[in-house]
């Protein structure tokens, strides 16, 4: 374990800039909320999620990525009607 790794309910050693990683360890970039994004945002998200379900190998997965497209392409109209 590295000396800025704690275990679960430990203190922390040192206090820092708290900083989002991915999985990887790579710095992640701001969290946008849904709900904060312009319909072309919202269009573009759910493209990426219908490209992912395209190259899901389990069914259950296609059925999850579609499903969330399907979600920021509802939210993408909604915001049609509101604007």
């Amino acid at each position: 374990m590295g000396a800025d790794e704690h275990q679960p309910d430990e203190l922390a050693r040192r206090a820092g800039r708290y900083e989002e990683q991915d999985v990887s360890g790579t710095r992640a970039g701001p969290v946008i909320l849904p709900s904060e994004m312009t319909k072309p945002k919202l269009l573009a998200r759910a493209a990426e999620y219908r490209h992912m379900a395209e190259t899901a190998g389990a069914r259950d997965l296609w059925y999850a990525l579609i499903k969330m497209a399907k979600r920021y392409e509802r939210m993408a109209e909604s915001r049609r009607r509101d604007q």
